[in-house]
């Protein structure tokens, strides 16, 4: 058993599977895990965390993961094993990994017995026959088609910290999450895609239980939506593997952008002199993560206020995020750039003023990341005046960029 994006025991076809034939050929089951030198620290840090746990407290795994480095291929090869379960990787760079391994150990060796999805990509298609490209049609037809049961029994509370937290969010915040997701100030979302990312919890797991809690049917739907848009991002992705790095529309390849350079280390450090982005890029730069609200306005400002490739956002998040995924990450930049599936309008240009005033009225978010503004008037933040001497000066007018980034969709149109 290869663990990889998986790391739980609950609800887990291919460690079932591994159970199942090491009983049957009487052979000892080996459970390993190989790390990934391209997984970014923070993520580095969840897995390393998760791992210990599972070592030393999950009922099921406890004592008997071996983690270990080196090409995957030789790693499982030198076990000369009879086969080798994994739960199915549909990124681009790990269909990649995964030949060179089917390879290297020969014959079916390795076999997927499950994905990290509901419905895994692929498999949803429109009446002609194609994959979707627009959110809503494949939301439908996601919904229509249902997600898989849940193998096995659920988690008990306390069985798991992940699942605890679950609960705990169905419980207690689920309730009101439609309206309450926006506010970065106040603790309104789930914080379950790190989870996600490592597969720690599966989908199937929470669609199961979404509305055994107190929430209403339009809160439950809300999250429900946003589970979907992480499935269908993997399967625009899996579909179209080239726009990991290339735009989903081609016609942006044509748009005139501006070199990297001082103005995306500036942005990227949090030092922009617009509170809101620079408060969500600190927040990530400290913890790892981001609220999604302010992620969309980061993003829009990196691509539409400073005119720079979507791709040198996407890559700092790839490398800074804890619960980074390249689909979710990079179809969600597509989005806030105009270039992607089902993308926002390139005209839709967020105006980090009124976004901040909107979202986090009190400055409350702003004045906890960045600390150089406690004290200053939120109609003062908000409006970027009467700022100390300590907080960067604004690196460029909005209200002049949006027109640059209006005439450059002009030139392309």
């Amino acid at each position: 058993m290869w663990l990889r994006q998986d790391l739980r025991s609950h609800d887990h076809p291919a460690l079932d599977a591994g159970r199942q034939l090491a009983a049957s050929s009487r052979r000892p089951l080996e459970i390993v895990y190989i790390t990934d030198p391209a997984t970014n620290p923070a993520q580095t840090q969840l897995i390393d965390n998760r791992l210990r746990w599972l070592n030393t407290h999950d009922r099921r795994l406890a004592g008997t993961i071996r983690v270990t480095a080196g090409d995957p291929g030789e790693v499982l090869a030198a076990l000369r094993p009879v086969k080798v379960y994994v739960t199915a990787d549909h990124s681009p760079a790990g269909l990649r990994r995964d030949r060179r391994v089917a390879d290297r150990l020969g014959g079916s060796v390795l076999e997927s017995a499950d994905t990290r999805y509901a419905i895994p990509p692929g498999t949803l298609t429109t009446g002609a026959g194609t994959g979707y490209k627009v959110y809503t049609p494949f939301f439908n037809a996601w919904q229509g088609c249902g997600a898989d049961p849940v193998h096995g029994e659920l988690p008990r509370r306390g069985d798991d910290p992940v699942w605890d937290d679950w609960l705990e969010f169905i419980g207690h915040r689920l309730p009101g999450y439609r309206d309450s997701r926006d506010i970065p100030a106040v603790d309104g979302t789930s914080r379950m895609s790190a989870a996600l990312a490592i597969g720690a919890i599966h989908p199937r797991e929470m669609l199961a239980t979404i509305g055994s809690g107190p929430a209403g049917a339009d809160d439950c739907l809300a999250y429900t939506r946003e589970l979907a848009f992480r499935e269908f991002y993997a399967d625009v992705l899996f579909r179209r593997p080239e726009t990991e790095h290339s735009n989903v529309n081609p016609k942006f390849n044509a748009m005139a952008l501006n070199t990297s350079g001082e103005e995306l280390t500036a942005w990227a450090q949090g030092r922009t002199g617009f509170p809101i982005v620079d408060a969500g890029m600190r927040q990530l730069n400290a913890t790892g993560w981001m609220h999604n609200r302010v992620r969309m306005l980061a993003a829009s400002f990196l691509t539409k206020d400073l005119h720079l490739p979507w791709q040198d956002g996407a890559d700092y998040f790839a490398a800074t995020l804890i619960d980074f995924d390249p689909a979710t990450n990079q179809h969600s930049w597509q989005w806030c750039a105009g270039t992607g599936t089902d993308a926002s309008p390139y005209f839709r240009i967020f105006n980090p003023q009124t976004q901040g005033k909107k979202f986090d009225p009190q400055a409350t978010y702003i004045t906890r990341w960045v600390p150089e503004l406690a004290g200053v008037a939120p109609a003062d933040i908000h409006a970027q005046r009467n700022l100390p001497a300590a907080y960067p000066a604004p690196l460029v007018d909005h209200a002049a960029e949006r027109a640059e980034a209006l005439a450059r969709w002009e030139a392309i149109k």
